[in-house]
């Protein structure tokens, strides 16, 4: 393999790796500066405005390299480049081995849970990269007609970049970066809505299967030691408690072998590890994003005040609740897409309702005044509405 040949695949092969980081990172604008402020955490703390610029000056960064190197670089272009994969590998290997590593690595590693290892697999790749430029860079330019080649019996001129045309590459992907990621950003959370929207509405139509076929019921578990649980699930003792086994394994009772519903409403990868612990997993249960709501699972009366502020709650009124208990079926919400309603994933308020409709509501502020939910769990629309099943949510 002759040295031209393995100096050009190191620079296109680096040159692949700088794009699809830089396209992955706009595709994924969220997890991207959510790691570049994880990155920065121990010298200061980014907003909004800063993350993003911090970003897109990223993103064109390796963009404008990635560019260069697909386009017969110069030597300080690939020097440039290798340097920048060091750089990237040391905030890896300080910043992205610990538990608290973000879901986005360097160069767009969008990956889940990935863990030190992972980490540390990014820290070789990059730095292999790095030497990768740096062996194949070969001797020093030169200039002049000593920077002339001959090539079959023609002179040519030997191809290049020059510093101040990659700055000016680097600086208008930049800008292009800076103008795309909001819209890229808005185009996919209205697309995680609308997706949002689907899904409950099927969710709705399965709960309201359920209640057809269990003499108008909404699923329940029986609880063994009021709201603290354990409850009852499939026959098995489930030691969770009696409310957030409603909200988040109501997919026990409605679809516990429904694998287009279990894959349509558990937990999202993207919304980080899901909330189970290892007694819930072992028993195969799924936790579902979309939370029913817990006004289902107790009278009404423990959803008004001083009831639901009192503990322990009266177990005579955890009880399952009937469909024609609910008084307005069109405003009382049954499911809420919790990832996105905690900013999780985005920050919309999406909910289904009990009369079959979904909605992206205009904020998360119900006609009433919430209450505190029986149990301790999340004050929030849907979930705690005042009255219960008698309540309305918009």
């Amino acid at each position: 393999m002759s040295t031209g040949f393995a100096e050009r695949a190191a620079g296109v092969a680096t040159g692949v790796l700088f794009m699809g980081a830089a396209a992955m990172k706009v595709w994924s604008p969220g997890e991207a500066v959510s790691a570049v402020a994880h990155a920065v955490s121990p010298v200061t703390v980014l907003n909004v405005t800063s993350g993003l610029v911090i970003t897109s000056g990223l993103i064109g960064v390796e963009a404008g390299l990635g560019a260069a190197l697909l386009c017969r670089p110069s030597r300080g272009v690939r020097h440039g480049a290798a340097a920048l994969l060091c750089v990237l590998a040391a905030v890896l290997a300080v910043r992205f081995t610990g538990p608290s590593a973000p879901a986005c690595g360097c160069l767009g590693s969008m990956v889940i849970e990935r863990g030190a290892a992972g980490a540390w697999m990014d820290v070789a790749r990059n730095l292999a990269f790095a030497a990768g430029l740096f062996l194949t860079a070969g001797g020093r330019e030169v200039t002049g007609e000593a920077g002339v080649a001959r090539r079959g019996g023609v002179l040519a001129e030997a191809r290049g970049f020059t510093i101040v045309e990659v700055l000016v590459v680097v600086a208008v992907v930049a800008l292009l970066a800076a103008l795309l990621i909001p819209a890229v950003a808005a185009g996919r959370a209205r697309t995680r809505v609308v997706r949002s929207l689907s899904a409950q509405q099927q969710i709705g139509a399965a709960i309201a299967g359920y209640g057809t076929d269990h003499k108008d019921y909404f699923p329940n578990f029986e609880t063994l030691d009021g709201a603290a649980g354990p409850v009852r699930m499939r026959g098995e003792v489930v030691p969770t408690g009696y409310f957030r086994a409603h909200m988040g394994f109501w997919l026990a009772a409605v679809g516990p072998h429904d694998e287009g519903l279990i894959n349509l409403a558990r937990w999202p990868a993207i919304a980080g590890a899901e909330p189970m612990g290892e007694e819930e997993r072992r028993r195969g249960l799924h936790y579902s994003t979309y939370y029913m709501s817990a006004t289902v699972a107790a009278d009404p009366l423990a959803f008004t005040e001083p009831i639901a502020s009192s503990h322990p709650l009266d177990p005579t009124l955890l009880r399952g609740m009937r469909w024609s208990e609910v008084l307005w079926p069109a405003r009382k919400g049954l499911t809420l897409d919790f990832a996105l309603y905690r900013g999780m994933r985005d920050d919309a308020y999406v909910a289904g309702f009990c009369d079959g409709s979904v909605a992206e509501l205009a904020d998360a502020s119900p006609p009433e005044p919430l209450v505190p939910q029986p149990g301790g769990g999340p004050i929030t629309i849907v979930m705690s509405t005042r009255g219960g099943v008698r309540g309305v949510d918009r």
